[in-house]
């Protein structure tokens, strides 16, 4: 496969809903790469996967059981911040929740109980995992393909035989259809939220805030896209970074009102958290020149308009055809970051206060750290 194909890759994809953070869709998939000769062993390679594959192999099933353990657990360390984030947001964000559940720290604690607990749970592994993927090739079949259009017969025909394998019946979707409902959609239940800290052997923290601005009645406007390249380079950096001595900080303000500032690295944890809680302040007297609040526009914009790959280029048009933004959403979010003004960044105050009302505090970090501040936490836990 290697020396045929840049690589099959099977990944959940999670496709959140653009306006409400409690609602997001899900699904399984294969990537593949490749030369436009090798499309039909790609097929043949992804059906071998999806129907031939041995889930009930013990050994090779506790294997990769104890290596993603393994990983996992440095993996969420070393990414603390991000860990952070989605720990903190999984309280009120689907997109969190799932992702917590997938590749977070709920995961790596289903893992860990697994692997803890390995003879006794592995008939029921088995059970569960074939149950798993009888369901998902029961489901609906969405294909994205990324390339020239002189193949698409064969893409055709790949894809023809592989649906007629699959339980759901087959159906065509033209070009420009919606397809915000492709997916069905699944009532959640989300934990309490709480102040929580992750103890880890490192000596540093990563902070994360987290909070919804749409659930106190504020809304989006392109200018929070601005307003994060300002929050990274500006006061969080000179603040967080700078004189914090951080790594690194970063925000972000999400259409669906999910908003999170977070330190990457940090040798603090209580000042840093005070820093976020400053940040309408800041906003309040925000008055740059002319032209810092043109590198501001211009830096932004060359984040939205970065060259992509073919790859990626697929992985966005897919993103955006399903999470229910349509192109006069997005020209208009455009809009508003180019005739953003100092006054429009002013005015985001009220968002920020929106999302800082009610968030919680989720800290990856050193045991001694967490002890200085555990007042600021309900929970406290290894990670």
């Amino acid at each position: 496969m290697g020396s045929r194909t840049g690589g099959i890759s099977p990944l959940i994809s999670i496709f959140p809903d653009s306006l409400d953070t409690a609602r997001t869709s899900l699904a399984f998939g294969l990537r593949c790469r490749t030369l436009t000769q090798e499309i039909p062993f790609c097929f043949e390679i992804m059906e071998e996967m999806l129907f031939t594959s041995d889930l009930a192999q013990e050994k090779r099933l506790r294997e990769l059981l104890f290596k993603q353990r393994s990983r996992l657990g440095t993996a969420l360390a070393s990414s603390g911040n991000a860990t952070a984030v989605t720990r903190c947001m999984s309280s009120f964000s689907a997109n969190a929740l799932i992702s917590d559940q997938i590749g977070g720290v709920a995961y790596y604690d289903f893992v860990r109980d697994l692997t803890d607990h390995f003879d006794e749970k592995k008939p029921l592994m088995a059970q569960k995992l074939s149950e798993t993927l009888a369901r998902v090739l029961g489901g609906k079949v969405l294909v994205s393909y990324t390339g020239s259009a002189d193949h698409l017969e064969t893409i055709r025909t790949g894809t023809g035989h592989l649906v007629s394998r699959c339980a759901h019946k087959s159906e065509t979707a033209a070009s420009g259809e919606d397809l915000t409902k492709y997916f069905e959609t699944y009532p959640l239940s989300f934990p309490e939220p709480v102040n929580e800290a992750l103890r880890t052997p490192g000596q540093v923290q990563y902070v994360a805030r987290c909070g919804n601005f749409r659930k106190n009645g504020a809304s989006y406007h392109g200018a929070m896209t601005v307003l994060r390249t300002i929050m990274s380079f500006d006061y969080l950096w000179n603040n967080v970074r700078v004189t914090g001595g951080a790594y690194g900080c970063g925000g972000n303000l999400l259409r669906n009102g999910d908003t999170s500032f977070s330190s990457y690295r940090d040798p603090n944890l209580h000042r840093t958290d005070e820093v976020f809680r400053g940040i309408p302040d800041y906003l309040d007297s925000f008055d740059p020149d002319e032209r810092d609040m043109t590198k501001y526009i211009i830096g932004t914009i060359s984040a939205i308009d970065t060259p992509l790959t073919p790859s990626a280029l697929g992985s966005v048009s897919m993103l955006t055809a399903l999470d229910g933004r349509t192109d006069e959403v997005r020209q208009k979010t455009r809009d508003q970051i180019l005739s953003a003004t100092a006054g429009d960044i002013r005015a985001l105050a009220q968002q920020v206060r929106a999302a800082l009302e009610g968030s919680h505090l989720c800290v990856v970090g050193s045991a001694a750290g967490i002890e200085a501040d555990k007042e600021l936490f309900d929970t406290v836990r290894e990670l």
